[in-house]
């Protein structure tokens, strides 16, 4: 194992998600599991490069990935869990902000902590995600991310989000491996 457990895939516009079809979502979602087998990860979140949805277009979304992959939706979540205990999650919001207003507008204020609102950003992963695999442009990081930057590693591909493969996403863990992670630390 390489310390790894789990893997954000950011891909994809507000506008390609909502013309993504069941049958799309059904072979995005076998794709990023086959990559995920073997090398002991946990969970893969995936969430949109960039754009915003209308609480309808969401909804739509939404009900469109849990047809394909038997999974359950939570506001903006739809999260499927395999046989072998491996976990699926797609989280429908493309702006990281609105995604910290959101989980932020669901705890109580006694509650607002570092720890809770880490635990509620990467819900149902238990943890930050180890790698950050990015579908676009190298210069640029996506607006979907925010609180996940700070000890993640990024890898972007070069591959059309549509066209995502389990291939993609195993090159990311190995260019993953022969890193030395310095966990939001700088060189001096």
């Amino acid at each position: 194992m390489h310390g790894l457990v789990h893997v954000l895939v950011c891909g994809g516009t507000s506008v390609q998600w909502l013309d993504t079809t069941t049958q799309e979502w059904c072979r995005i979602a076998g794709e990023l599991s086959s990559a995920a087998r073997g090398v002991g990860m946990r969970w893969i979140t995936i969430c949109p490069y960039v754009g915003w949805f209308t609480e309808m277009e969401r909804e739509q979304v939404c009900k469109r990935i849990a047809k394909a992959t038997g999974g359950s939706i939570d506001r903006s979540t739809v999260t499927h869990l395999d046989n072998d205990g491996f976990t699926i999650s797609f989280n429908v919001c493309a702006d990281g902000q609105q995604r910290f207003v959101d989980v932020a507008d669901s705890l109580p204020d006694s509650l607002i902590t570092e720890d809770t609102l880490s635990t509620a950003m990467h819900s149902p992963a238990l943890f930050d995600p180890d790698l950050i695999v990015v579908h676009g442009p190298a210069n640029k990081v996506p607006q979907s991310l925010m609180w996940e930057l700070g000890y993640s590693e990024l890898v972007f591909v070069d591959t059309p989000w549509r066209r995502l493969q389990s291939s993609d996403v195993q090159q990311a863990i190995s260019d993953f491996t022969t890193r030395e992670r310095r966990f939001g630390g700088i060189d001096v």
